[in-house]
């Protein structure tokens, strides 16, 4: 049978009642949407029309044409919607970011440590961790970090444990163990994830810098008197977070000096490309920073070194850079 439209809807009547003589049945295109409804056009002859006029499957081809490209407008038209209601999603989460960043220059302890900020989402949303905050007592914390990863899925594991550690070196636990916590935490809830961390703690009253490197190994000291002698702080530390559920985080420390600097970055800044794929590399930072500039100005220095490498190529990844003087 096939359908008569009757004005409470469709009704099944036969071929023989509607006295069809011809009918054809042509495929438009599925429905916009995930319905999994096929849209058809279907034309027939009844009632007086004894044989399909001539031309009257060209006009149905036509007609078919027509009708599909207006589907498959309307479906480009809904993914259009979809996704600029995405990337206003997406902008909307890299506000928030930035409002929980630290501002790009300040300082804190009574202005005896100044710092200066770097923060270059390779996408909308990022995937570094970055945060610094005062413990009382004369201490401060500093954290940088790269979820490996990059996008929404980034972004969001970078907030989560951002919230974890931030909260924990404000209750005081020590930071080996603030380490173990969100490691197995990450490894339980978040498999297949994984986070390179540095988290320093500063006291200006035992005048030294103690630091858990858990994977990240891009961290630089300038000592002052020194020259441009830099060296890196990487020892003790761990695995990354979400490596291995039992890694150990062990602490190290280093003296500090009236003058002394710490360079902080992610893999975002030497992993830089060339337009010929030749990459910024470590060891571009480390000249960097042992150009004789005043302390907070080897951030802009380094990024302009960084641009001129690139020489118009894109920003492959996330950039996050901090760096710290100690003035008193």
């Amino acid at each position: 049978g096939v359908g008569g439209m009757g004005v409470g809807g469709a009704v099944g009547v036969s071929i023989m009642q509607s006295q069809i003589s011809g009918a054809c049945c042509i495929r438009l295109a599925a429905a916009p949407g995930e319905s999994g409804v096929t849209v058809v056009l279907y034309m027939d002859t009844r009632g007086r029309e004894a044989r399909p006029r001539a031309g009257s499957v060209e006009i149905a081809n036509a007609l078919a044409s027509v009708g599909g490209a207006c589907l498959g407008r309307l479906s480009a038209t809904e993914l259009e919607q979809r996704r600029a209601s995405l990337e206003l999603e997406l902008r909307s989460a890299r506000v928030l970011q930035e409002q929980l960043l630290p501002p790009a220059k300040g300082s804190a302890l009574g202005g005896l440590l100044r710092y200066a900020l770097l923060s270059l989402p390779g996408r909308v949303v990022a995937g570094d961790i970055v945060d610094l905050m005062e413990l009382g007592g004369q201490r401060v914390a500093v954290v940088l970090g790269d979820v490996m990863g990059k996008g929404a899925a980034a972004g969001m594991l970078m907030s989560a444990v951002q919230a974890r550690l931030s909260q924990g070196l404000l209750d005081g636990v020590p930071m080996g163990e603030l380490l173990d916590r969100v490691n197995k935490d990450t490894c339980a809830r978040c498999p297949g994830m994984m986070v390179s961390l540095w988290v320093g703690v500063v006291d200006l009253g035992e005048r030294r810098l103690s630091y858990v490197d858990a994977g990240h190994g891009m961290a630089l000291h300038r000592r002052t008197g020194d020259g441009e002698g830099v060296s890196e702080l990487v020892s003790g530390g761990g695995l990354v977070l979400g490596g291995a559920e039992d890694s150990v985080y062990e602490v190290a420390s280093v003296e500090l000096k009236e003058g002394d600097r710490v360079l902080l970055f992610t893999d975002g800044i030497p992993e830089q490309p060339d337009l010929k794929g030749i990459e910024f590399g470590v060891e571009r930072v480390r000249e960097c920073f042992r150009r004789p500039l005043a302390g907070l100005d080897h951030l802009p220095d380094l990024h302009a070194t960084m641009l001129t490498h690139a020489n118009g190529a894109v920003q492959r990844d996330d950039i996050t850079a901090i760096v710290l003087e100690f003035v008193g």
